[in-house]
């Protein structure tokens, strides 16, 4: 990759890997500790500088507790964007259940919002997701039982739950199929 179009790629991931840094109140030494990456490494990245590799990225997310796209994502001005449903991108299709990507924002904290398709039969029991994460689920179309193992709920159109997924929990359909948007809300 040219030299130009690699730091024009890596800009967003060093202000962004700065910026969640600090939100988080961590020195360089403490991340670079928790991403088991060198102190020179990290600093590198957040002055645009080096090349890191994507294990590199995946470490520093993960200290981070935020998702991989957070490093990537450049947030630029604000303004109108349309999502249509047709062309957001399919991140889980399998066993009757498609989950589509529409948005992830940043601000005080990650979100990112999923539009998730239940078939009649679907069953999706999703594993305890990291420390501190909230879910926001409404049921859009169907009846479904959403929420953590042992503590869900049935939602009709409209209804809403809201719950700590950093426990396992499930999204079952109910007389039918459902869809639900579902928003993911990283500390």
């Amino acid at each position: 990759m040219e030299m130009a179009t690699r730091q024009s790629v890596l800009q967003p991931v060093a202000v962004n890997v700065g910026r969640h840094r600090r939100r988080r109140s961590l020195s360089l030494s403490a991340l670079a500790g928790a991403a088991g990456i060198s102190k020179s490494t990290l600093s590198e990245l957040e002055r645009g500088r080096g090349n890191p590799s994507l294990d590199t990225l995946w470490a520093l997310a993960n200290a981070l507790n935020v998702p991989l796209s957070a490093l990537f994502l450049d947030s630029g001005s604000p303004g109108v964007r349309v999502q249509p449903l047709s062309s957001a991108k399919v991140v889980t299709h399998e066993d009757g259940v498609v989950t589509q990507h529409l948005l992830s924002l940043q601000g005080r904290s990650e979100v990112e919002m999923y539009f998730v398709t239940l078939a009649e039969d679907a069953k999706r029991f999703s594993p305890a997701h990291g420390p501190g994460q909230i879910e926001h689920v409404v049921a859009f179309y169907g009846r479904a039982d959403v929420g953590p193992d042992g503590d869900s709920a049935v939602l009709e159109e409209g209804d809403a739950i809201t719950f700590p997924c950093d426990r396992p929990h499930h999204y079952l359909p109910l007389d039918g199929p459902a869809r639900l948007l579902v928003l993911q809300d990283y500390p």
